[in-house]
């Protein structure tokens, strides 16, 4: 029933001008114990010779400007025949086309081999606890990729039947928070942003695509993947949550240990993220974020370093003043996108701006060393050496070896 609504509504859209109108009516008739649903369009009249054929297979009028492929209207008449329904089209008189249907009420005009009787819909808990059958040996490989409880989810979930059964799967493996609704999820995840998000998106006060698109754009959120649950199928749906920012779009009802691989791969995506920051000498934000409001942030992060480079004095309320964001907050953020707390990072930025200058020109090891605010020869050789396994003179020995024999060489 959703798709011969989809359908008839994008029609209804494509043909209707700007400053139209488009109007829904579902009517009762008692009479006839059915029910009538119309959709009337001020669009353009169907022609009457296109008025027979509209509902076949890839039709196209030859007066109308086709806006599709000709199958959305044949895919609605199939469906509502399958409840034994009628589907017509009419002009209305100087005011547009108007698109109804009727289907009879109850079941008695069904066939027993028309009716699912094992039918049951994508909340029912039973279909979940069939799916989860993940032996043993899967679980322990999980714990000991993830270490368990090293990593916090939030489940956010209005059927208390299905939330209740995705945290007690979860939490064999992850920390779990819950929620029953967008709202109290935002405002949790805000108080303390967890690892990871699923949610589903048919909710109360706020649904998951809302959620989801103020997560993302709030810089104290945006890092969180988000993995959204629909029994909404399609395609323009899962359009609409990757618009949003989503980082997966599963289908009700769900393979528990597709969830599952979904949550462990974003997890040990990020994770790889953090170590290539701490990894990678250049200092490029758009190598270790997701988001462009990250890449802003650590970006921001960056230039606040690189600003106060020769200055030993730059400390954690300095950057959080220059930032603009409170030490927790800064704290957080820093953390889930690098792994390093603030004073780690502005050392990191430090050394890897050494490491560089050390590469590029002649200058002292001491020069390099007050260039990028370090006051202390020791501390800062052992700092060098635990970001690169070397000390500065053994960096800069390999360093201009490297630039001699690339010279030989001609390169």
């Amino acid at each position: 029933m959703e798709k011969v609504l989809f359908n008839l509504l994008s029609n209804a859209f494509k043909y209707t001008p700007e400053e139209g109108t488009i109007s829904i009516s579902c009517t009762l008739v008692p009479r006839k114990e059915e029910i009538k649903v119309t959709i009337f369009n001020s669009g353009p009249q169907v022609p009457e010779e296109d008025i027979d054929h509209l509902f076949d297979p890839f039709y196209q009028s030859r007066t109308l400007k086709s806006k599709g492929t000709g199958i959305g209207l044949s895919i609605a008449k199939s469906v509502i025949e399958q409840h034994k329904g009628k589907i017509w089209v009419e002009n209305i008189a100087g005011n547009g086309v108007e698109f109804s249907f009727s289907l009879l009420l109850g079941k008695n005009h069904l066939s027993h081999e028309d009716i699912i009787e094992s039918y049951k819909n994508t909340e029912d808990i039973s279909i979940y606890q069939k799916s989860a059958q993940v032996n043993e040996e899967e679980l322990i490989e999980t714990k000991a990729t993830h270490k368990k409880n090293s990593f916090r989810l939030m489940v956010v979930e209005d059927n208390p039947e299905l939330r209740n059964y995705l945290v007690s799967s979860l939490q064999k493996i992850y920390k779990v928070d819950q929620a029953s609704d967008g709202e109290d999820a935002y405002s949790m995840a805000l108080a303390d942003p967890p690892d990871l998000i699923v949610s589903d998106v048919m909710m109360p006060k706020m649904d998951g695509m809302d959620l989801c698109r103020k997560l993302k754009s709030n810089y104290l959120t945006s890092h969180i993947p988000i993995i959204l649950l629909t029994a909404r199928t399609s395609l323009i749906h899962k359009i609409s949550g990757f618009e949003t920012g989503a980082d997966e779009y599963i289908t009700k009802p769900f393979s528990y240990k597709l969830l599952l691989t979904r949550i462990e791969n974003l997890i040990e995506s990020r994770e790889n993220l953090k170590k290539l920051f701490k990894s990678k000498l250049s200092l490029e934000p758009s190598a270790v974020t997701v988001t462009s409001l990250d890449e802003k942030l650590l970006k921001r992060c960056i230039e606040v370093v690189e600003q106060y480079m020769d200055d030993s004095e730059l400390n954690v309320e300095t950057m959080c003043h220059e930032i603009g964001v409170s030490r927790p907050q800064l704290y957080r953020k820093l953390k889930s996108l690098t792994d390093l707390s603030i004073n780690e990072f502005i050392r990191s930025i430090r050394l890897k701006r050494a490491a560089q200058l050390l590469s590029q020109d002649n200058s002292s090891i001491k020069e390099v060393m007050f260039k990028v605010g370090f006051s202390n020869s020791s501390y800062f050789t052992r700092a060098f050496k635990d970001e690169f396994n070397c000390t500065p003179k053994e960096y800069s020995d390999r360093s201009r070896l490297k630039i001699k024999s690339n010279e030989d060489k001609g390169i």
